[in-house]
């Protein structure tokens, strides 16, 4: 029992080694740039401001999923006047602020565990984690974004998600997308994406092949989840579709994930490698607050110029021909 136990402690030992290894590796990386790679393609180096200043909204409400049940309103969305005045909700705070000011609200959110939210009363049945809606412009409604909720590893009281990582097989479009949308009161023409971190992340990559309403995707140090949508809702809704990986150097989920399929085109995987704690622990690295705050920093401009919606959008014209 002993010898197994060391063998299984030296394996754990090797396995953090060549993760900081990996971490300490990528110092040669400027804080001011990103390493992009599409699909299986060659690496290339970017100046990392356009893609925070894109990346930024998106991480605010993917750290905004993760806001504890006591602290979300009626509607299950985040709750500025319950957060508390000190240091644990500060960053929640600010990225609530920063999404009003870019003209963000969140419409509702949805839990298996809670009531239907007001704005969406007929919410049932949802078999799902735990997500946020929100839209831009309140009249125009020019964007949707899902964002789905991860797990909070650091905490034992949610460990319990960790069973989305495992979903149950999943026949033709998703329908409760099409619900969350029409509750949404935007209509049919608005672009819809994906967001999340971790869990989340990935989450939000099955949704897109689950529903073609979404059309880009935005996952965060994601990790993997075992599900399953047939094989001929997948390649009708990947088609066009844009999915951007976006991970901190020395993440150990993303370590992980280079066993993970890439392509160039239906889907276009853009996978998006950031600096901004070049020395950490693993689970530094992980957090979302952590790579939003760093964000935060070096973000400037409006990232239009990191876009890459029209560019996978071409694939899908590619493959009509």
């Amino acid at each position: 029992m002993r010898g197994i136990s060391l063998d299984w402690l030296a394996g754990a030992a090797a396995i953090a080694l060549g993760v900081q290894l990996g971490a300490c590796g990528n110092s040669l990386q400027p804080r001011d740039e990103v390493r992009v790679r599409v699909g299986l393609g060659p690496e290339q180096a970017e100046r990392a401001a356009p893609f925070a200043a894109l990346y930024l909204p998106y991480a605010m409400m993917s750290s905004l999923a993760y806001t504890r049940a006591e602290k979300l309103n009626v509607d299950l969305c985040p709750d500025p006047a319950s957060f508390s005045k000190g240091q644990d909700d500060a960053a929640a705070s600010a990225w609530m602020r920063s999404l009003q000011a870019r003209n963000w609200r969140c419409v509702f959110g949805l839990s298996e565990m809670r009531p239907c939210p007001r704005r969406y009363p007929n919410c049932r049945p949802f078999d799902g984690p735990d997500l946020q809606v929100w839209r831009r412009n309140a009249s125009a409604c020019g964007e949707v974004v899902i964002a789905y909720r991860g797990v909070n590893l650091r905490d034992p009281t949610d460990w319990p998600s960790l069973r989305w990582m495992l979903k149950l097989p999943r026949f033709g479009e998703d329908p409760q997308i099409d619900g969350m949308l029409a509750a949404s009161g935007c209509g049919a023409a608005t672009k819809v994406i994906a967001v999340g971190h971790s869990l989340g992340g990935r989450h939000a990559e099955e949704a897109a092949y689950a529903n073609g309403r979404i059309r880009y995707v935005y996952a965060f140090n994601n990790a993997h989840v075992f599900g399953f949508v047939d094989p001929a809702t997948r390649a009708r809704n990947q088609k066009g579709l844009g999915i951007d990986r976006v991970h901190e150097a020395g993440d150990l989920l993303t370590v992980s994930s280079v066993f993970w399929p890439a392509s160039s085109c239906n889907p276009r995987i853009r996978i998006v490698q950031f600096n901004l704690t070049p020395v950490g622990l693993p689970i530094m690295e992980h957090n979302i607050n952590t790579l939003t705050a760093n964000m935060v920093e070096v973000a400037r401009g409006n990232g239009k110029s990191a876009l890459a919606y029209r560019d996978a959008a071409r694939c899908m014209a590619g493959a009509a021909r």
